[in-house]
């Protein structure tokens, strides 16, 4: 389910010769320490720290500590480096100074292969690859206080009919469904419901298709009424994308 989070930098002129070889090979180290590091401590936000802007817009917090808690559970704690399998590339680019690190990683209970790419030393791109990671490990977000901020955010657009707010929430792939129907659709089920006065979470629940969903459901109190809305989340990736959503009249 993890991908390689990689941003499209562009690769130029490789640096290996002689002692400017080492010394790359020296900041690279370090720079997969620092990573491997906050990978560690358990904390998702030291981790979204190294990350450039770029990066982080495209990671959830819940779901990057989903993944550490697997790396650390599956491989144990971080042991350093490969002295043998390790390289790092300083990349010649307009966009700034790009580091690309990669290489075997030992862990406690395994190793790894890792590779890190650095933008002016913030993190743009990670990937770690293991056997002992490889299939669905995703097991569910480590909190959905995120999905469900998110959810009755939409709610609100969605029966205030701001298509402006309204699109920003959703996937791509949804608003590639609704398309010139969302204005439609919104003043539809807006009639219905009448203005919202109260929206209260009620529960949630995750499972493991399609690689991750998570649907959130809501308790409406509208003025014509009281209605149930379950909204979805799909994972991919680092991040949770509201990919469906469905409103009922609620029944005694």
């Amino acid at each position: 389910m993890f991908k390689q989070m990689l941003m499209g930098l562009s690769i130029g002129t490789i640096v290996t010769l002689g002692s400017l070889s080492a010394w790359a090979n020296e900041g690279g180290s370090k720079l997969q320490e620092a990573f491997f590091d906050a990978v560690g401590s358990d904390d998702p936000e030291n981790v979204l720290e190294l990350c450039d802007p770029r990066l982080r817009e495209k990671i959830d917090a819940p779901i990057l500590g989903a993944w550490m808690e697997a790396l650390q559970d599956k491989l144990g704690e971080y042991q350093g480096m490969s002295d043998t399998d390790f390289e790092t590339r300083h990349i010649p680019s307009d966009e700034g100074k790009i580091v690309q690190s990669k290489g075997t990683v030992h862990f406690e209970h395994g190793d790894a292969k890792s590779e890190l790419t650095f933008c002016d030393e913030l993190l743009t791109g990670f990937s770690v690859a293991s056997d002992k990671l490889a299939g669905n490990w995703f097991e569910g977000p480590t909190e959905t206080d995120l999905y469900q901020e998110r959810g009755e955010k939409f709610i609100r657009k969605f029966l205030a009919q701001n298509q402006k707010g309204t699109v920003a929430l959703i996937a791509p792939e949804l608003l590639a469904v609704v398309g010139d129907k969302l204005p439609e659709l919104m003043k539809t089920l807006a009639d219905k419901t009448g203005e919202v006065t109260s929206v209260e979470y009620s529960e949630d629940k995750f499972t493991k298709e399609n690689g991750g969903t998570l649907k959130v459901y809501y308790d409406l109190e509208c003025e014509k009424g009281k209605f149930v809305a379950e909204i979805k989340f799909q994972f991919n990736g680092l991040k949770g994308y509201l990919e469906g959503f469905n409103f009922n009249p609620k029944t005694e």
